[in-house]
């Protein structure tokens, strides 16, 4: 990754900073940083070895750098990074950024351009993950358990999403969600900390069957312990308003999935309550 900048005049910084801003679920492997000033025209309160020392998960603090009056910054930062079980097969973008603050408190800020001639949308770095084995899930939408989504617009929209990347179709695919609840637990029977608990609203799933449960997921209790102790009943389409608020997991069938698929299964909304 190239920094460079055009300088017209002497200015030095109260802060200055590189975001990466990685999506979740790539790291940046330790030790394979490298930051090398290609025109010895970067000057900073802070070495190049302290800035890569320094970095805090995917942003590097450039310290109180200054700009000389015809003397262009011309870093380059070589790095690698690393999958984790957090990423999301297929395609996602991030967006490095600089940021300037100057003495008089002015503010700059410079995404990366990748191709300029296609403006804004040709600034992003774009990554296309297919995982080499195993089935994938992802559930896309607003976080959550965010209070502030909450807040503004009283309920978000989500998308789960499968994949099937063991090299053979599957039968008889079974997908459970618990809903988000104060005191809640994940698949792994472990505390959540969810900040809410909404009510689903609705949930549609146009080529699989739908499930829900009213009974509330344990502590202590994974997600198959609970599938065999659920009592699941048969989603037509809607329930009651008082129902709606008594559900607590729902669990989508889906008769196959094919090899090398991903697929958006079900669609569904979560709203506050009062």
């Amino acid at each position: 990754m190239k920094i460079s900048s055009l300088a017209l005049r002497e200015e030095t910084y109260q802060t200055a900073a590189l975001n990466l801003n990685l999506p979740e679920g790539m790291e940046i492997v330790p030790g394979s940083e490298t930051l090398t000033d290609d025109t010895g025209t970067f000057h900073s309160d802070k070495s190049l070895s302290q800035i890569i020392a320094g970095r805090e998960n995917d942003k590097y603090d450039l310290g109180h750098a200054s700009m000389g009056r015809g003397q262009n910054w011309n870093l380059t930062l070589r790095l690698k990074v690393k999958i984790t079980d957090k990423m999301f097969a297929g395609r996602t973008s991030f967006e490095p950024l600089v940021t300037l603050k100057t003495q008089n408190g002015i503010t700059f800020r410079s995404a990366e351009t990748i191709e300029p001639n296609r403006g804004i949308g040709g600034s992003a770095r774009v990554f296309n993950y297919i995982p080499s084995n195993g089935v994938f899930t992802k559930l896309t939408g607003y976080n959550t358990t965010s209070q502030s989504i909450f807040r503004n617009s009283k309920y978000a929209d989500y998308e789960l999403t499968v994949g099937n990347y063991t090299g053979n179709q599957i039968d008889d695919v079974t997908i459970i969600d618990f809903l988000p609840r104060v005191g809640d637990v994940d698949s792994k029977g472990n505390p959540r900390n969810s900040e809410l608990s909404p009510t689903l609203q609705y949930i549609s799933a146009p080529n699989a069957s739908i499930y829900v449960s009213f009974d509330e997921p344990r502590e202590g209790m994974t997600v198959v312990e609970y599938n065999s102790i659920a009592n699941w009943q048969y989603y037509y389409s809607s329930l009651s308003t008082a129902d709606y608020k008594k559900v607590r997991a729902f669990k989508i069938v889906k008769p196959s999935l094919a090899a090398g698929s991903l697929e958006q299964v079900a669609t569904f909304r979560n709203g506050t309550t009062r």
